[in-house]
């Protein structure tokens, strides 16, 4: 995005353009939506000259990091497949918000120390980033009849939150809002993770509203910039870590990847930059990871790579 950071993006599209994007969903089905959504899709695509340079810059980086560079393609038809992989897991992310699970194929690798802590009643805190779709979580935890409590950045595309939460009024109840100064009441979160929950949130941005402490590392053949406060928030948790992703194999199909990280975060005073380096590294290499698997499903439409793209900048 251009020189304002991803937050402050000014919102496009409309509710009327969303009701009917849902109307055709659920009335005509996943391909006749999806059919509309291609249109306009493409319509932003040509629109947002912002994007568009964001998207050429990710997809040259991850094509270096690639076993097969021919898998990604740099030039114009990358650029909208990119976006429209975007647009395929936010329409599906109605019916994961409607609790429509059954219309899905779900898929899991990595579980297994997450699984053993859940099925002995402990929880944990799953940090994930804008890589496929972060709402597909819901099925997991669904799996493990387990609550989820998401701490969000609610303000950001206002128009598609507001439809979300009328298309499934309870599916926000346990949603902590990020951008309000606070990133939420931490005696309520540890009691959640006593008692057996998943407290999950997306560190790959920056908040506005907040302190926000920056932490480098390596990541697809440069530095980035990465917010130091998820790890300081699971350091004051002394819980369970792992990062996760879901992402989208197909059409209705996802498979959820998780790298266990430690039974609690170890951060010394005294070294605190290099643990927080080393935790930062951890979580770059696991996106690294993934995207080499599916490189199309970055959905950070912005030059990631830049400090002046944050907003604490």
């Amino acid at each position: 995005m251009s020189t304002g950071a991803w937050h402050n993006a000014r919102e496009r599209g409309s509710h009327l353009g969303i009701r009917i994007l849902l109307a055709t969903l659920n009335a005509l089905g996943h391909t006749a939506a999806r059919l509309l959504m291609r249109v306009v899709v493409f319509y932003f695509y040509l629109t947002s000259p912002a994007v568009r340079r964001a998207s050429a810059a990710y997809r040259r980086r991850i094509q270096a990091h690639l076993p097969n560079p021919s898998a990604v393609h740099t030039g114009f038809r990358g650029g909208l497949r990119h976006y429209m992989d975007f647009a395929d897991c936010s329409l599906e992310r109605f019916w994961l918000w409607q609790d429509k699970t059954e219309r899905f194929a779900f898929s899991e690798e990595g579980e297994a120390e997450v699984k053993a802590l859940l099925q002995a009643g402990k929880g944990c805190l799953l940090i994930g980033a804008h890589v496929g779709s972060f709402d597909a979580l819901r099925a997991f935890a669904r799996e493990y009849r387990v609550p989820v409590t998401a701490l969000m950045y609610l303000e950001n595309a206002q128009k598609y939150n507001d439809m979300l939460r009328r298309i499934n009024p309870a599916a926000d109840l346990n949603i902590v809002h990020m951008g309000d100064g606070a990133i939420g009441d931490m005696l309520t979160l540890g009691r959640r993770i006593e008692n057996g929950e998943i407290v999950a949130l997306l560190a790959d941005r920056f908040f506005p509203g907040r302190e926000n402490r920056t932490v480098h590392a390596p990541f697809l053949g440069d530095v980035a910039p990465f917010p130091a406060n998820p790890w300081l928030l699971a350091k004051a948790l002394q819980c369970p870590v792992a990062l996760f992703a879901c992402v989208r194999t197909g059409m209705r199909t996802y498979r959820s990847i998780i790298h266990f990280v430690g039974p609690q975060i170890e951060i010394e005073r005294a070294q605190r930059q290099q643990a927080l380096g080393a935790y930062a590294a951890q979580y770059a290499a696991f996106l690294e990871r993934v995207l080499q698997r599916t490189p199309y499903q970055w959905f950070n439409f912005y030059d990631f790579w830049s400090e002046h793209e944050h907003p604490t900048h």
